[in-house]
């Protein structure tokens, strides 16, 4: 949930939780494939678009600002491959959309979003056209109208092992595409 405008910001004790078990899982299948693999949760911007690129986005400090992802940013072999997000919503209005900034970073394949709260169950979604409904549709099928092979990665509601599965079948395709690009 979205603090308002002017007010301190805060976050559920449910979402808490939910990112806490998306960041549990992720980082137990991704230490599975072994040491090539690292996750960062955070990316300076600088990181992303180069120092000498980065005109605007610095801290009052003077260091870069950064994105975080809550299940983090995956590297292999030091070479960054792909973001894992997750985003809770226990109403039907939200900023879900802003998982979307990941996709001016890397390609559809690269990106993984999971998804969790009653703001994206089959009843809140079905009752009207929401942010959550609409971002559903576009993270699972938006790729198909590019003809593309997949898109993002993306976990609707999904806990323990059902989202374990969802990950590890991500992973190994994205294994599968940047491996032997990065080797």
């Amino acid at each position: 949930m979205t603090a308002p405008v002017g007010t301190q910001s805060f976050t559920t004790k449910e979402s808490v939780a939910s990112e806490l078990n998306h960041k549990k899982w992720v980082e137990e299948i991704v230490s599975e494939y072994g040491s090539d693999f690292q996750l960062e949760h955070k990316l300076t911007i600088s990181d992303i678009v180069g120092e000498d690129n980065n005109e605007y986005a610095y801290l009052q400090n003077g260091k870069s600002s950064v994105y975080e992802a809550d299940g983090g940013w995956i590297f292999y072999k030091g070479k960054l491959i792909g973001v894992c997000e997750h985003k809770y919503q226990d109403a039907d209005k939200n900023a879900v959309e802003r998982a979307a900034k990941y996709l001016m970073i890397l390609p559809r394949h690269s990106v993984f979003i999971s998804t969790s709260g009653y703001g994206f169950s089959e009843e809140a979604m079905r009752k009207q056209s929401t942010a959550t409904a609409k971002f559903v549709a576009i993270a699972r099928h938006g790729h198909k109208r590019l003809g593309l092979e997949r898109g993002v990665g993306f976990s609707l509601n999904e806990g323990g092992n059902a989202f374990k599965d969802t990950f590890r079948d991500w992973f190994e395709y994205l294994i599968s595409k940047e491996t032997d690009y990065y080797s």
